[in-house]
């Protein structure tokens, strides 16, 4: 189908209506497409004013400018993964010989496909999510609120020695951010390739994911074919 800013300012209307829904509404998943093309939104005079009053309808008028913030500032990572995608990574590991993880970390999840279909393969493993941007994280939250063996973490990957989440796992996985941002990681100092890793935000997601496995774990990382 071809790409409509109006369709696609509808169905961010809808995300966050669903966001919203009741609690006595049955609980669905919400499979958002990402807010990559949010400007497209806001340079529209008549489109950003719907968008902004349904934001400040749910967030309120005070949170609603930190939000659309926050969402401006992820702009250019915010592309969800295909599910045929995330479908040949579990046919992948599910042909890893005695390949069962018990921990599985995905250290940028947006709305949580990759943990969806994880937990059809394995469903007894437990997983640790870290996402920055504050509506997907809201989304995140949403989708797996019913889900004990999924603890969510709304701060940025570089943050993870700040907060209780697990240091080691069999699994990392997902689709990690490109781009030239530099990391700030305090867990870096007096590393010799601190500079290398943190020039950009994909070396360092690389590198971060790698130092979380434990020994004979298995990373699977969605990356450029030039990287």
């Amino acid at each position: 189908m071809k790409y409509s800013k109006k369709r696609y300012l509808d169905h961010l209307v809808r995300t966050l209506d669903a966001l919203h829904a009741p609690e006595s509404d049955p609980h669905l998943f919400i499979n958002n497409l990402g807010f990559g093309n949010i400007y497209d939104i806001l340079k529209n005079e008549e489109y950003r004013s719907v968008f902004l009053e349904r934001l400040e309808r749910y967030f309120g008028q005070e949170y609603a400018p930190t939000v659309l913030a926050s969402l401006e500032k992820s702009s250019l990572n915010s592309y969800f993964t295909p599910v045929p995608i995330i479908r040949s990574i579990g046919s992948f590991l599910n042909g890893l010989e005695d390949f069962k993880p018990k921990t599985v970390l995905e250290p940028s999840a947006g709305n949580g496909l990759f943990i969806r279909e994880l937990l059809k393969q394995f469903p007894a493993a437990r997983y640790t999510a870290f996402e920055k941007e504050i509506l997907t994280t809201r989304i995140l939250e949403h989708n797996f609120k019913p889900n004990t063996n999924v603890q969510i973490f709304g701060v940025p990957f570089e943050n993870m020695a700040q907060t209780d989440a697990g240091r080691k796992y069999d699994l990392v996985v997902g689709n990690i951010p490109f781009g030239a941002s530099k990391i700030f990681d305090t867990a870096l100092s007096g590393h010799p390739l601190q500079a290398r890793i943190s020039k950009n935000i994909h070396s360092y997601f690389v590198y971060k994911g790698l130092s979380c496995l434990k020994p004979a774990g298995v990373s699977v990382l969605i990356c450029t074919k030039n990287f």
